[in-house]
């Protein structure tokens, strides 16, 4: 009888109690999918910055400015890194509206290029910032000299694998330069500007998610507002998909 009794208390340590009136709850472990941490790409803050500037989410590029002005005092960034982040952070601050927070950055950057000799593949970044803050601050001369510099620059970049992301930006200095043409009320300009951006936005935004967003987002807007402009001066009445198609072609 007691070896019995020793053997039953033995599976009962084994295997657990018996279960009575059903099943226990208990917790329930979840195992996450997906790469490991170790496996899992960590990108750095200005390549964060960066991110968040070229998708227009200002607000979500800022929340990295601390850790960004740590790492450009501290860090091991060249100089062109250090250009491009602080102009960045500045066009962030301009594209919010608060352009006088944004100078600082946009100036310190400008100046940095300016003691190298103004040399790194940037540098046209930087320019183009520059002319942004002008143009939203009315000074569209100034605006127009900053365009037309990073336009320059940012053609010495171009190579047979130059990239759609240096593409996008050279739509993105057209359409800011027909902006500034439009502010000046010089239209036939504007559209120049705006027909050579719609030129290279408009056939690579097939094959590419960020020409499609830039296009859509951006160059549209400000096709639409030009034509709005030219409607409200003009006797001819003609809509804005017969308007686009005579001024720029039948769309992709």
């Amino acid at each position: 009888m007691v070896k019995v009794f020793l053997i039953l208390m033995f599976l009962v340590i084994l295997f657990g109690a018996p279960k009575f009136g059903g099943p226990k709850r208990g917790v329930v472990l979840t195992i996450p999918s997906g790469p490991s941490q170790a496996e899992r790409y960590t990108e750095s803050v200005d390549e964060l910055v960066e991110r968040y500037y070229r998708e227009r989410d200002f607000e979500k590029a800022l929340t990295y400015e601390d850790s960004a002005l740590r790492d450009m005092e501290y860090g091991s960034m060249d100089t062109d890194t250090i250009c491009r982040l602080n102009a960045m952070l500045g066009g962030c601050y301009v594209g919010l509206g608060e352009c006088e927070k944004g100078k600082p950055y946009i100036d310190t950057a400008l100046k940095e290029y300016e003691e190298a000799g103004e040399t790194g593949g940037s540098a046209y970044i930087v320019r183009h910032i520059e002319g942004i803050y002008n143009l939203k601050t009315g000074e569209y001369g100034m605006a127009l000299d900053c365009f037309e510099e990073a336009l320059r620059q940012a053609g010495a970049l171009k190579s047979p694998d130059r990239g759609v992301e240096l593409e996008v930006d050279i739509a993105g200095i057209c359409c800011d330069m027909g902006r500034a043409y439009m502010e000046l009320g010089d239209i036939d300009s504007a559209l120049e500007m705006l027909g050579k951006s719609y030129g290279i936005a408009g056939s690579l935004r097939l094959e590419s998610e960020v020409a499609y967003d830039y296009y859509e987002d951006v160059l549209e807007p400000v096709i639409k507002e030009c034509f709005e402009k030219i409607s409200g001066t003009s006797d001819e009445e003609m809509g804005y998909d017969e308007w686009f198609s005579a001024q720029f072609g039948e769309q992709v």
